[in-house]
């Protein structure tokens, strides 16, 4: 009887132990942190050039990549639809003009293919006149969407346009994370880093 009384204040003391050495450590959110020291940082966040917001508003228009309920887009979850949520729409004119199986609009496709093709051209010329390697490669791989969406839709392929569309989402997504801040004023604006 003893001897579980020894065994119980050890690992009493043990757990007593372990708990306050675990207090003592950083939380794990400061520890797997990088430092955000990178060149991109070193200068504060521009405001985007008139010109620049225009075509990524354009962008938005022809894309808007979105997701239902409650996984970013700012939707209610509970006004969506069950079997819906969290299901990434595009509800631009590239969505539009895919919306009734066998009644797409090709001719509009290839518009809208062209229009991407010029803005992430200027897009890539932005991020290569402030010297960012990070910004052009993202400009290049919504290029090379864009250009798979040309492809599929010249060959009348609804699925490669779909993929060339999540392509061009992912690369817009990317570079929004790693460029696009948000200036806390009034009204909101968005900057640009890097």
């Amino acid at each position: 009887m003893q001897r579980g009384w020894q065994v119980l204040v050890l690992v009493a003391a043990a757990s007593l132990s372990a708990a306050a050495m675990a207090q003592e450590q950083k939380p794990l959110t400061n520890i797997d942190r990088e430092p955000l020291t990178g060149p991109e940082f070193s200068t504060k966040p521009q405001p985007a050039p008139k010109e620049f917001a225009a075509l990524m508003r354009q962008n938005n228009g022809v894309i808007q990549a979105d997701a239902t309920g409650t996984e970013g887009g700012g939707g209610d979850a509970t006004a969506t639809p069950a079997a819906t949520r969290g299901v990434v729409t595009f509800r631009g004119s590239l969505g539009r003009y895919l919306a009734a199986p066998d009644k797409e609009d090709w001719d509009g496709l290839l518009k809208d293919a062209d229009t991407l093709e010029a803005n992430f051209t200027k897009i890539e010329a932005f991020f290569a006149e402030r010297k960012s390697a990070d910004g052009v490669a993202l400009a290049k791989s919504g290029q090379k969407g864009v250009s798979d969406l040309a492809a599929a839709a010249k060959a009348k392929n609804r699925v490669d346009v779909i993929k060339a569309e999540i392509t061009i989402s992912v690369a817009c997504r990317n570079c929004h994370i790693a460029h696009r801040v948000l200036n806390i004023g009034m009204p909101l604006t968005f900057g640009v880093i890097g």
